[in-house]
């Protein structure tokens, strides 16, 4: 028969009850570790995001700067095809009046800053096809050079007021050129030695040269006149590759 000592029983009944609340305790810090997150997550959380936050709003905004860019740059092309059909229209409509016709019709006549004739393509649509003598005129100012477009009554060396800029260049050496239907060019039209049929020149050229920009070369075919074929030779330096 087993001796039980009297001080037995209470020593384990204090041991069970102190594990028990050692469990607790450990399940309570568990739960509480599940449910939570510490001080140092949050921050590093915190960072992240912001991170995170910064790198997309730089992108949103190179995207903004780059979208900008690209709207002025078609904008500024659209201008520039603009003005170019306009300039293409005018003259390729110019008619072939000879000087001496007796007429008040204004013949073609140009030089390095200016050109003068009569075309059936004005830039006022409410004339319709009517010849009207017009007068384009390189105007240079103040570090910059206006492409002007000017009509005229018939008969009369005034202005109506229908003054147009059609383009402006900045710092920028701009001419007219002409070519005759044998390909050589010339400063002036009519040229001394040129034919006398030849009341047209076969090409008008206007030419822009600005600072750190590639050359633009504007051609224009003046097909009014009865004489028109294409040069034999390319002028103003065009070889056909």
């Amino acid at each position: 028969m087993k001796r039980r000592w009297p001080f037995a029983a209470p020593h384990a009944a204090s041991s069970r009850g102190l594990s028990h609340n050692m469990r607790r305790r450990r399940a309570a810090r568990h739960s509480a570790g599940a449910g939570g997150f510490t001080l140092v997550e949050v921050m590093v959380a915190l960072v992240v995001t912001s991170l995170l936050v910064a790198v997309l709003m730089g992108a949103l905004f190179y995207m903004y700067r780059v979208q900008e860019s690209l709207q002025d740059e078609l904008i500024t092309r659209e201008k520039v095809l603009r003005t170019r059909a306009w300039f293409e229209d005018v003259l390729s409509a110019c008619l072939p009046i000879k000087a001496d016709s007796g007429l008040t019709n204004v013949p073609f006549s140009g030089s390095t800053s200016e050109i003068r004739c009569e075309t059936t393509q004005s830039l006022r649509p409410m004339l319709g096809n009517a010849p009207v003598p017009v007068h384009l005129s390189l105007v240079r100012g103040d570090r910059r050079t206006r492409l002007a477009y000017d009509e005229y009554r018939p008969g009369s060396e005034a202005a109506e007021g229908t003054r147009f800029t059609l383009a402006e260049w900045e710092e920028a050496e701009v001419e007219f050129r002409f070519a005759d239907h044998d390909g050589k060019e010339s400063e002036r039209w009519p040229k001394e030695d040129g034919r006398q049929e030849e009341t047209l020149p076969a090409l008008v050229m206007l030419r822009i040269r600005q600072k750190d920009t590639p050359e633009q070369v504007w051609i224009v075919g003046l097909r009014n006149d009865p004489w028109f074929e294409p040069p034999r030779k390319m002028p103003f330096g065009l070889g056909i590759k």
